[in-house]
């Protein structure tokens, strides 16, 4: 297990993306716009929609992704009403409808009979309020997550997933987690770097 490269952070609102390579594939891991949990640090319900700063921050990247002329292919979302709510303003300007697959392992640390409870500072009291309402384990979450995106990058990789600019609309966990696997630092690793910004996109490139 390694440590990240210099410059490899998940805060920048949507990076500077060169021109696709031949041979590759762009992943766009990105997470949804804001939502009243995230503002008031609890525990979000899988209903939450996004704030008006959130349908903003949704906005200013379907703008990015036009002016920088990604056109998204596939959508691979989380199951959630901020992660659709987001994908539906995001990709507003694009020229074409893309594919949209709900992919259920991509979808937040369930935090069980906690929801709306407040969201403590320390990872470890995080885990023991969510294990004792009935939720996952951080164990749990970073297992089923990495399993999930291992299939993806499998179907991806053998053209099962089509095309050449793949979103990945999730969460600022999950998407660290998925970061930390194509690192090759595991997703552990990932959930140690800072949290992704809300409306947040980074852009990686993966072989064929």
């Amino acid at each position: 297990m390694r440590g990240f490269p210099a410059g490899d952070s998940m805060n920048a609102l949507v990076e500077p993306i060169g021109a696709a390579k031949a041979g590759t594939i762009r992943l766009h891991l990105a997470r949804h716009g804001q939502t009243p949990a995230n503002r008031e640090m609890r525990f979000p319900r899988a209903d939450a929609r996004l704030t008006g700063e959130g349908i903003a921050q949704a906005g200013r990247m379907a703008r990015e992704f036009q002016r920088r002329e990604v056109l998204v292919d596939t959508v691979l979302l989380s199951p959630t009403a901020r992660t659709f709510q987001t994908m539906e303003i995001a990709c507003s300007l694009q020229a074409a409808r893309p594919r949209i697959i709900v992919v259920q392992g991509l979808r937040e640390k369930d935090p069980g009979r906690a929801t709306g409870a407040r969201i403590p500072e320390a990872r470890g009291e995080i885990d023991r309020i969510s294990v004792r309402a009935g939720g996952e384990s951080f164990p749990q979450f970073i297992e089923r997550v990495e399993s999930t995106f291992e299939c993806l990058l499998e179907e991806l990789r053998a053209g099962r997933i089509p095309g050449s600019e793949i979103l990945l609309l999730g969460h600022s966990m999950v998407n660290r987690i998925c970061f930390g696997v194509l690192q090759g630092a595991g997703g552990a690793m990932g959930l140690e770097g800072k949290s992704q910004i809300n409306g947040g996109v980074k852009t990686v490139e993966i072989r064929r």
